[in-house]
């Protein structure tokens, strides 16, 4: 006898634009005591097939680029909307890997350093500017030949080989008139975006090896570098006088200017981070953050909070003021790479060796004081939304072994406001045995449109009856507000 209706499927109709539930961490976290309780919720973005070597969320958006190096001469870009870890595109050099990848300021542009330094349009990938690099260093290959028993009366002959030397380093100036170059042996080029002249060559040192880091100072008027050494490299823009900043012991790794004060930030092998007043070549401050080395640091945009990755394979979140540490985030499996907050301070993106990408939900700290002015939603926001569930079916239930397929409808039902992105942020394993199919994301939704996905579920326990958990979340793009009213609904297909 068939069973009667039973509505054991549970919805939850919570449609919030809180951070992506690709995976959540069990690792505690260490809270300062005084800041009180925060959750850390973390997606985990796998995309990836190497190192990831950089991540930055595009400015005042939740957009987020990540690089990374997948083996000799192969790299790939990934763009992300980092609010549910949805992958918008991703590109693969196959033939020269690139070295950086930047935002511009006002997050219309977007740099890549590889073989060239190339300029896209952000929203839409269009080339804007190739710049040709030509970074190449020269090498004398001697040949030693013998014949027979003939030494000492050996022919030498000579070989000059030139050897590319890609970009490592990106970074524009505040007005995006100007875009700075680190490159593998040892130089900084400074080129005009508009006219694509070169202006400068600056020499660092071929010693040390290559450019790691490169910045434009806030107000423009500093270029800052790095390289494999324990000394900063300053020049004042445009006269290039050169200046160097002494006070590191080891390695330098990262550089950042915090946008508030122009101070700029450093850090590298000794586990330091040093504050600079660039002004005056004097240190502000010295935080101890981590016993092994620093790869990278980051400063939110109030200027409040510092960001490290370390070599430890930890995240930490300090007080840029006092030096009080914050938060330590673990997590990562192998050295953190690369670390970026978004705007307003809510989300927290770190690359790793190990080759994911993690999304950090740190909006309970508080790290921007400033947030209310900041022109980014807040998270979590809610959304006013209705969610409707009809067993058509007459079975709301999977048994053992059983698969069911569902109908989930998404309905814009308002009269002036278009949702340009909605997601199902739907877990890959629900509650018991139960295991879900990802939906697609529906890039655009009109009003008094409608969109439908089909998602396969499937019960892969031995005995227990297994009960549907949907979660719907609306991901935001580009930084606006989205409006209610949206409805969802969910049908129990018929088995073919």
């Amino acid at each position: 006898m068939k069973r009667k209706t039973v509505l054991v499927a549970t919805l939850t109709a919570t449609i919030v634009l809180s951070g992506c539930i690709v995976r959540r961490l069990e690792e505690p976290v260490e809270i300062d005591p005084s800041i009180g309780p925060a959750a850390y919720p973390c997606c985990v973005l796998e995309k990836h097939e190497g190192r990831v070597i950089h991540v930055e969320f595009a400015p005042r958006s939740n957009r987020l680029v990540s690089l990374s190096e997948d083996g000799l001469d192969r790299s790939t870009l990934i763009f992300w909307h980092a609010g549910s870890g949805a992958m918008v595109d991703s590109f693969t050099n196959v033939n020269n890997a690139d070295g950086d990848v930047e935002f511009s300021r006002h997050g219309g542009t977007i740099g890549i350093g590889g073989r060239t330094l190339f300029i896209l349009d952000s929203e839409t990938f269009r080339l804007v500017k190739t710049f040709e690099a030509e970074s190449y260093e020269y090498f004398k290959i001697l040949d030693m030949q013998m014949e027979g028993f003939s030494w000492p009366f050996t022919s030498k002959t000579y070989q000059v080989v030139r050897k590319f030397r890609k970009v490592t380093s990106v970074s524009f100036s505040s007005d995006v008139r100007y875009v700075a170059s680190g490159h593998e042996n040892g130089q900084v080029k400074i080129w005009e975006i508009k006219t694509g002249d070169l202006l400068n060559v600056l020499w660092a040192t071929k010693v040390f090896g290559g450019v790691i880091d490169v910045e434009f100072s806030p107000n423009g008027r500093f270029i800052a570098a790095c390289q494999d050494d324990e000394r900063l490299r300053v020049w004042r823009f445009p006269d290039y006088r050169e200046n160097f900043l002494m006070g590191h012991k080891r390695a330098v790794y990262s550089i950042v200017f915090d946008p508030v004060t122009g101070y700029l930030a450093s850090a590298g092998v000794g586990g330091k981070v040093r504050i600079w007043d660039i002004e005056t070549g004097e240190t502000v401050r010295e935080i101890k953050a981590h016993e092994k080395a620093i790869m990278s640091v980051a400063v939110t945009e109030d200027g409040s909070k510092l960001i490290t990755g370390s070599k430890d394979n930890t995240i930490g979140i300090w007080d840029l003021t006092t030096g009080r540490r914050i938060a330590e985030l673990p997590g990562h499996g192998k050295q953190v790479n690369s670390v970026a907050v978004n705007s307003n301070a809510t989300l927290l993106a770190s690359g790793s060796d190990d080759g994911t990408v993690r999304i950090w939900d740190v909006s309970g700290l508080g790290l921007c004081d400033n947030i209310a002015l900041t022109p980014v939603p807040l998270y979590p926001a809610k959304l006013d939304g209705e969610a409707l569930f009809e067993d058509v079916s007459g079975d709301g239930i999977l048994s053992p072994g059983e698969k069911g397929k569902f109908r989930i409808t998404i309905s814009n039902v308002g009269e002036g406001v278009a949702f340009n992105i909605v997601t199902l942020a739907i877990p890959d394993t629900l509650s018991g045995s139960l295991e879900i199919g990802r939906p697609g994301v529906i890039p655009m939704l009109l009003p008094g449109r409608s969109a439908k996905r089909i998602v396969t579920v499937s019960n892969l326990g031995e005995s227990d009856i297994g009960n549907v958990v949907f979660t719907f979340r609306v991901l935001e793009s580009n930084g606006f507000h989205l409006n209610p009213p949206l409805r969802a609904s969910i049908v129990r297909l018929e088995p073919e």
